[in-house]
């Protein structure tokens, strides 16, 4: 599983700062030159354990602009939304080697409601 908060560089400011110096955003050529040097190990785990891939992220949208990068990179599945409540059964699916959605959108309706959200308290040291 994959999270970025700016995969290709949409997001202002990295657009914004792309089309000043007309180059590509920084975040968008790390993250490629990232998964360019991980493809091999990725291809291979898929072939030998059936590895799956997943990405999401509050840029996870930006996926759908790449298409063909979706396939070059191997992504199983793009996780568009909270995954609060989807998450468990996607990643059961996962390992039992189920067929798994390329992408899927999480609306409003399917995110936690503020009841459904656990109160997390610190204890004093």
């Amino acid at each position: 599983m994959l999270s970025h908060h700016d995969y290709f560089g949409l997001n202002p400011p990295s657009s914004t700062w792309a089309v000043i110096v007309g180059k590509e955003p920084l975040n968008a050529l790390t993250f490629k030159r990232f998964m360019l040097r991980i493809k091999p190990r990725i291809d291979e785990a898929k072939a030998r354990n059936g590895l799956k891939v997943m990405v999401g992220g509050p840029s996870a949208w930006q996926w759908l602009y790449f298409p063909e990068l979706i396939n070059h990179f191997g992504i199983d599945t793009v996780f568009d939304g909270e995954a609060e409540k989807l998450v468990v059964d996607l990643v059961e699916r996962a390992i039992n080697d189920e067929p798994l959605p390329k992408y899927i959108y999480v609306g409003r309706r399917d995110v936690p409601s503020v009841d459904e959200i656990t109160d997390y308290k610190r204890e004093p040291a």
